[in-house]
C-alpha cells in the first residue's frame, strides 16, 4: 500500500485515514445507510406537522415544511458519516473494508433505534411507560437509579451481542450486507426527495 507520494523532490506521508483500503461503494452504501434513519424520521415528524401546517397557512408552507426537514437531513447525514469514518479509525487494520462497514452500519442503526425511542417520550401524546410503572418510581425514592440499573445493561447488551456476532460471524456478515443492499434502495428513493427539496428551498427563498 502507497503511504508516502512525493511532489517534485518533496515526499508527503499519507494520513492513517487514507491508508485504511477504502473503496467507493463501500462508502456509498455506509453513507447510504446513514441516509435511511434520520430521513426516515424526519419525514415521519414532518408528515405529523403538515396537516397542522396546511390547515392554518397555505399548502406551499407545508411542502416546504418537509423539504426543509429534508434538508436538515441530509445535512445531518452528512456530519454522521463524516463521524463513523473517524470511528473507523478505532476498528482494527486487519478487518477487511466490507466489515468494517457492516460493524459502523450496525453500530450506527442501533443506535438510531435507541434515538427515536429517547424522541418518542418527549412527542408521543401518552408517555410510553405505563402509569402504574411511573408511580412506582416516584414512590421508590430514588427513579433515576432504577432507570439506569434496568436500562444500562438493556442498552449495553443491544450494542454487545449484535458486535459479537458481527465480529465473529461470517454468516451474520453477509445477512447483514444483504439488508444493507435492500436498505440502499429506499435510501436512494431519500435522496432523490432531498434533491426536490433543495429545489423547493432555492424557489422558495429567490
Amino acid at each position: 500500500m502507497i503511504r508516502w507520494f512525493a511532489i517534485g523532490k518533496v515526499k508527503f506521508r499519507i494520513p492513517a485515514f487514507f491508508q485504511r483500503g477504502y473503496t467507493f461503494p463501500a462508502l456509498i452504501q455506509l453513507f447510504l445507510v446513514c441516509v435511511f434513519p434520520t430521513h426516515l424520521w424526519a419525514l415521519l415528524l414532518s408528515f405529523r406537522d403538515v396537516t397542522w401546517v396546511a390547515e392554518r397557512t397555505r399548502a406551499w408552507d407545508a411542502v416546504s415544511l418537509v423539504a426543509y426537514a429534508l434538508l436538515f437531513s441530509l445535512l445531518e447525514t452528512i456530519v454522521i458519516f463524516f463521524v463513523l469514518l473517524l470511528l473507523d479509525l478505532l476498528l482494527p487494520r486487519l478487518w477487511p473494508i466490507q466489515q468494517r462497514v457492516i460493524f459502523i452500519g450496525t453500530m450506527f442503526l442501533i443506535l438510531a433505534v435507541w434515538g427515536v425511542i429517547s424522541q418518542l417520550y418527549f412527542i408521543s401524546a401518552e408517555p410510553p411507560i405505563p402509569t402504574a410503572a411511573i408511580g412506582f418510581l416516584v414512590r421508590a425514592g430514588h427513579p433515576w437509579r432504577i432507570v439506569w440499573a434496568v436500562l444500562l445493561p438493556v442498552v449495553v447488551l443491544s450494542f454487545a451481542w449484535p458486535a459479537y456476532w458481527v465480529i465473529r460471524s461470517q454468516k451474520t456478515r453477509a445477512a447483514i450486507k444483504s439488508f444493507f443492499d435492500r436498505l440502499t434502495v429506499l435510501s436512494s428513493v431519500y435522496l432523490f426527495l432531498d434533491v426536490i427539496g433543495i429545489v423547493i428551498v432555492a424557489i422558495r427563498n429567490i
